[in-house]
């Protein structure tokens, strides 16, 4: 499913994810990614991030394209039932890139 929010169209996939302070640290916790876009991510965490904080996160969309260790800024956190909702924006313009053709290649495999 698309949704609309923000600038770009998001699209849910409902996947695990792992979070890291740094590229090279240990894992600092699970993430269930709810939704991408070529901008960014919202995951689900039990775990309060912080606003403005960077980290780290391991992801994957489909079968095929998956992301390690990719720099992300926490944007906006919500607390919904028990967890946190947070909206993390990716860093690096080629990231940007390797999403956006991810999310193509996700949806030519479906045609």
């Amino acid at each position: 499913m698309i949704t609309e929010l923000r600038g770009d169209a998001r699209v849910s996939v409902f996947s695990g994810g792992d979070l890291y302070r740094k590229a090279d640290g240990d894992r600092i916790g699970h993430a269930l990614v709810k939704d991408v876009s070529a901008t960014g991510l919202k995951v689900e965490t039990l775990d309060c991030l912080n606003v403005g904080e960077r980290i780290f996160v391991d992801f994957r969309i489909g079968k095929r394209a998956m992301f390690m260790r990719m720099p992300v800024r926490v944007e906006r956190i919500q607390s919904h039932a028990g967890s946190y909702h947070s909206g993390l924006r990716f860093q690096n313009e080629e990231d940007r890139m390797q999403v956006r053709q991810a999310l193509a290649a996700l949806f030519d495999g479906k045609k």
